[in-house]
């Protein structure tokens, strides 16, 4: 049988939920076009290519520095510690309620014992899969708000194309040097700061497990 202290301890599950919100701390992804946006039409065989007009926007570094990244930071954090408190609680009643069913071991008919020892390893299974859920929550509302920031940072790269007349604006992770003039990081954080100043952000809400708090043992 799977040892008590084994099945109540959710300490690395603890630990492991600011990891998932750190997400929005580590580097954002670079915005990615819409899938099925409309194909650009190729040049036909053999004909001269326009002479190239190019600029480079940082996107990972405006999505970091972003008003709305660091608005849905500032909110995932606030989760993330509630989510914790929580965790550690019910963990650290489930320790104390094993701890005391332990020293009642020998005053506790065999059937008794096994009765709540048994109790309590589902309440720390439970108490591990609303670890799990939560972190998983937690993943999925930071990637799509994301995807949302990125889609408007998207935009906002073609409309500083069109105005300024560039046939190409690349990432910055694909240039490995470049003269600073080329540099649209700014204007690009400025517009999207602008357009997107915040994102509304759905906060993952999972309801404690039935066995919430652990049952301490009395005698039989």
């Amino acid at each position: 049988m799977m040892k008590l202290r084994t099945a109540i301890t959710v300490a690395l599950l603890i630990a492991s939920i600011p990891l998932a919100a750190s997400q929005v701390d580590a580097q954002a992804p670079a915005p990615k076009p819409a899938l099925g946006a409309p194909l650009q039409p190729a040049s036909p065989p053999g004909s001269k290519l326009p002479a190239p007009l190019i600029g480079v926007v940082d996107a990972q570094g405006v999505l970091r520095n972003s008003a709305a990244f660091r608005a849905v930071k500032e909110q995932m954090d606030k989760v993330v510690q509630s989510y914790q408190a929580d965790l550690q609680k019910r963990n650290n009643d489930l320790r104390t309620a094993a701890q005391t069913l332990e020293q009642q071991r020998t005053t506790l008919s065999a059937d008794a014992y096994s009765e709540k020892r048994m109790g309590l390893e589902t309440q720390g299974n439970d108490l591990q899969k609303d670890a799990q859920n939560r972190r998983q929550q937690i993943d999925e509302t930071v990637n799509e708000s994301q995807q949302q920031i990125a889609q408007a940072l998207i935009e906002i790269m073609e409309q500083i194309r069109q105005e300024r007349g560039l046939n190409l604006i690349l990432v910055r992770e694909m240039v490995p040097a470049m003269a600073p003039e080329f540099d649209l990081s700014a204007e690009a954080l400025q517009r999207l700061d602008k357009k997107l100043p915040k994102v509304s952000v759905k906060l993952p809400s999972v309801a404690p497990g039935a066995a919430a708090a652990a049952t301490p043992a009395t005698k039989h």
